[in-house]
């Protein structure tokens, strides 16, 4: 298997116990107001129903969620995940959060580079995408420094606090996945 270990953080599949430590963070509105998958409120039931559901999906091969563990923390501190995933055309969306406590640490770049890992070595995938709302510039950044090129923008296609966003897509294909020695 590949190596998901890194300086920072190790992706590893959730058990049913991280579901009460994940829960708060993801609940928290300043990491919920990215995440346009997730219901809100979001509560204990919807956090242990996730769990179940990485398990399904990973068991079909639809899609691969981690939950990036800290390793100062030895607990989870966010998600990764590679989401619909198709098959015959190598393709596959990345999304990913981690909790407000342990942003600006370099956790989400390493989970990120570590699921790119996965999804051009281990699975062979040709090409994953992201798509950020345009108010998260530190996930735009982000992107961008992992490699992804931006590819256009979903003009107000998300509907959130009484107002319409843009979404900016950014995608990175197999060749121009830079590796780190991590």
């Amino acid at each position: 298997m590949l190596r998901l270990q890194g300086n920072l953080v190790g992706l590893r599949i959730l058990k049913k116990s991280d579901a009460e430590v994940f829960c708060p963070l993801v609940a928290d509105r300043r990491v919920a107001r990215y995440l346009s998958r997730l219901p809100q409120p979001y509560h204990i039931e919807d956090a242990q129903a996730w769990v179940k559901t990485t398990r399904q999906q990973a068991r079909r091969r639809e899609s691969f969620s981690f939950g990036i563990e800290g390793q100062r923390e030895k607990a989870i501190v966010g998600m990764i995940s590679l989401m619909e995933i198709k098959w015959e055309d190598g393709v596959a969306e990345l999304g990913y959060w981690v909790g407000r406590p342990y942003w600006r640490r370099g956790y989400a770049y390493e989970a990120v580079h570590f699921m790119l890992r996965f999804a051009f070595e281990e699975l062979k995938l040709y090409r994953v995408f992201a798509q950020v709302l345009e108010t998260n510039k530190a996930s735009s950044n982000l992107l961008r420094k992992a490699g992804f090129v931006p590819e256009g923008i979903s003009r107000k296609s998300r509907f959130q606090n009484g107002r319409r966003l843009d979404m900016v897509s950014f995608g990175l294909l197999r060749p121009e996945f830079r590796p780190s020695k991590s």
